[in-house]
């Protein structure tokens, strides 16, 4: 004979149970949104990715322009000082974004730049002096062996179409920076520009104290050196 107690448990048994298929239901529904909503999330994360790549490649396409276009000029090709020293500095009016421009003798020693009292880069130190020489087109150096920022080069060959020395041109983490200003990011997002090391080269929102340093957060730099 049933009692009150084991009538109303029963009761409560069979009220749970017929909600479970409910329960399940939202559970099943709830983590089906939390997947949509995280696929969505890595999908515009991923295009964001995308675009700044896309705008890294073309600024890296500018500058290999330029250098080009630089290395076929007279001055720069039998490196005629005074005449060079001109060109270089017109060069960099038409190209402010660019921190200094110039040319490297065989040497790796500044044979003519676009700012004679500046420091240029050191062809033993500099990373796209040694690559250009080693045969690459065009070379991306490595941040911290160009001394001010980021070192660009392309061979040079004179009249006698020997090579003579190799085009640079240098561009600052400030106003590689300032670049990303140009590609739309996500709300709450921030884009960092990483080397192979996980040295930050660039970041939006602006973040001074990052630039040049190791990305402070461990994970990330894990991420980058295991990637490379």
């Amino acid at each position: 004979m049933l009692t009150w107690f084991g009538l109303r448990s029963r009761l409560v048994l069979l009220v749970l149970f017929a909600l479970l298929p409910v329960v399940g239901l939202l559970a099943h529904s709830a983590l089906k949104s939390r997947d949509t909503a995280v696929e969505l999330a890595e999908a515009r994360l991923q295009s964001q990715v995308l675009r700044v790549a896309a705008h890294q490649q073309r600024l890296l396409e500018q500058v290999n322009q330029i250098l080009d276009g630089m290395a076929g000029v007279p001055s720069i090709k039998d490196a005629i000082p005074a005449v060079c020293a001109q060109y270089l500095s017109s060069l960099q009016a038409q190209h402010p974004e660019l921190d200094q421009v110039g040319l490297l003798g065989l040497d790796g020693k500044p044979a003519c730049t676009s700012e004679p009292k500046a420091s240029a880069p050191d062809g033993g130190e500099a990373t796209f002096f040694r690559q250009v020489l080693a045969g690459e087109l065009f070379a991306v150096g490595q941040y911290g062996h160009e001394r001010s920022g980021m070192g660009f080069g392309v061979l040079v060959y004179d009249r006698m179409g020997r090579v003579s020395g190799v085009a640079f041109a240098v561009l600052g983490l400030q106003k590689l920076s300032s670049f990303l200003d140009d590609v739309a990011l996500l709300p709450g997002t921030t884009a960092v520009l990483l080397d192979h090391q996980a040295t930050v080269l660039a970041a939006d929102p602006p973040a001074p104290g990052w630039l040049g340093r190791p990305h402070p957060d461990k994970v990330v730099q894990q991420a980058v050196r295991r990637d490379h």
